[in-house]
């Protein structure tokens, strides 16, 4: 399975994939030890694209014994949030935010986000960042922690650029999400419209995509992307990267793990 496309220029873009062969066999004694997501580059010769490609330049880190199923940069290019995820000792996937900074022509080593932003035990993943006033930024997440208000909800953080601080995590309200799945937030900057996946707001079936405005309290409704776009029990998750016009989607029938 791919997903999180990142688009680095015309000609490269970085994405998740569980590659192999065919499919794992895990026995129950080896639970712990399933296959993870890697990320992976995709460059174009002329017409053809070439995946499967390990990535292998920063920030764009793999781990033997993790996985790393999304990521996103903020929006002046200088932070990459992205997801470490793995089993814990009962065979739960558990997964945490981290970033990793712009240092000259380098990347910082990643850092895990504070346990304010991060819930212990819990998923957060599919970061999503957006600019707000002057010297903020806001990191959209996903997660199954409690207080949500359906099995997965969008919450976000603020980030302070001055003092390189965030805030406690904030459940994005009942406006976004529902008693269902909320998930894959994308912020496009050049329209201010958030776009994410719900399969519990009245849509065509399965997970459809919606848009609204930023930010959202101004009461600017909620708007399903229209029919032939979104077939029915059909999961999408949009990306338009680095005001490239340019938007991925992708077609699963299976239930995937965030």
């Amino acid at each position: 399975m791919e997903s999180s496309p990142i688009i680095l220029n015309d000609s490269v873009f970085i994405y998740s994939s569980l590659i192999a062969d065919s499919v794992p066999i895990v026995r129950l004694e080896n639970k712990n030890k399933r296959p993870f997501p890697k990320f992976y580059q995709a460059i174009r010769n002329n017409k053809t694209w070439q995946g499967g490609i390990p990535a292998s330049s920063e920030p764009f880190f793999n781990y033997d014994s993790l996985g790393i199923p999304n990521g996103a940069f903020s929006e002046d290019n200088r932070r990459f949030y992205f997801t470490l995820s793995h089993r814990d000792k009962h065979g739960k996937k558990v997964s945490y935010l981290y970033v990793s900074n712009k240092k000259g022509n380098g990347w910082s080593t990643p850092e895990i986000l504070p346990d304010k932003v991060n819930e212990i035990g819990y998923i957060n993943s599919q970061p999503a960042v957006c600019d707000y006033l002057n010297n903020y930024e806001i990191v959209y997440f996903v997660s199954d922690r409690p207080g949500g208000w359906g099995s997965y909800d969008i919450w976000y953080t603020v980030y302070n650029k001055s003092l390189k601080t965030y805030n406690k995590a904030v459940n994005a309200g009942g406006y976004l999400n529902s008693a269902g799945a909320d998930i894959t937030p994308y912020y496009d900057a050049s329209s201010k419209t958030m776009y994410f996946s719900s399969d519990a707001q009245v849509g065509y079936g399965g997970f459809d995509v919606y848009r609204t405005m930023v930010p959202w309290l101004n009461g600017c409704p909620l708007r399903i992307l229209d029919f032939p776009l979104i077939p029915i029990t059909t999961t999408y998750i949009t990306k338009n990267e680095r005001k490239m016009k340019v938007v991925f989607w992708f077609q699963t029938e299976t239930k995937a793990l965030i």
